[in-house]
């Protein structure tokens, strides 16, 4: 596993899970 594929990986899941955040924010 090359330290590149992690990280970008990592940081997918990252925006994705504030995207979904965001989206199902209630005070919206």
């Amino acid at each position: 596993m090359s330290t590149y594929f992690t990280r970008s990986v990592t940081t997918s899941v990252f925006v994705l899970s504030a995207i979904i955040l965001m989206i199902n924010d209630p005070t919206t």
